[in-house]
């Protein structure tokens, strides 16, 4: 139970981070994990701010339920 809701909260997290960067959000069925689709691409967590600014960190993968 403690798993589902940390899982939760990141998945809260990564939402917010994402929308809040001008991505929208959704599930890479290739790679099975949470992707932020941006203007130059799907990302791992958020959009760049700039078209300098370093990739965004890959988020921690809940393990799937049992």
């Amino acid at each position: 139970m403690k798993v589902l809701i940390s899982c939760g909260v990141q998945m809260i997290h990564h939402v917010k981070t994402c929308k809040s960067s001008g991505g929208k959000c959704g599930y890479n069925q290739t790679t099975a994990a949470f992707s932020c689709y941006c203007k130059d691409g799907p990302r791992e967590s958020s959009c760049p701010q700039s078209p300098t600014a370093a990739p965004s960190p890959k988020p921690k993968i809940c393990p799937p339920p049992n």
